[in-house]
């Protein structure tokens, strides 16, 4: 009887540190995730600026597929955040909310889209710079 209650703790503590690990990490995210956001709506209010005063239409095109992959980093950032938040909060003193294999699946994938679509936006950002630049 002692071996099973023994074990029974043993699966608590071992819980709550998963649990504390997954908080560790959620805030890390978070904090990360602030950063692409703020740095996607900056770049989109920058583009916005050069979209009304482009009449090329190569130059066009790259400033709207920069704005279309941000607005998809925007939304994978959203949709992390959103689950870290019902997450941790859905937590209690007694219940430690540990995400299953599925919910840490949604995150992780929608945080590897908020920064593929950062990348690939800033990147077209720099083409049309550099395209500016050579067509002068």
């Amino acid at each position: 009887m002692a071996t099973k209650k023994k074990s029974e703790t043993d699966t608590i503590v071992e819980n709550e540190k998963k649990y504390d690990r997954f908080v560790e990490e959620a805030k890390f995210i978070s904090e990360y995730l602030k950063h692409i956001a703020t740095l996607d709506t900056g770049s989109i209010v920058i583009m916005a600026t050069f979209l009304q005063k482009v009449v090329q239409p190569v130059a066009s095109s790259l400033i709207s597929l920069a704005t279309i992959c941000l607005v998809i980093s925007l939304t994978g950032v959203v949709i992390t955040q959103h689950f870290l938040a019902v997450t941790v909060s859905h937590s209690t003193e007694d219940v430690k909310n540990i995400p299953t294999t599925y919910e840490r699946l949604v995150y992780r994938v929608s945080t590897i889209i908020a920064f593929i679509g950062f990348i690939i936006g800033l990147s077209l950002l720099g083409a049309f710079i550099v395209y500016g630049v050579f067509n002068l």
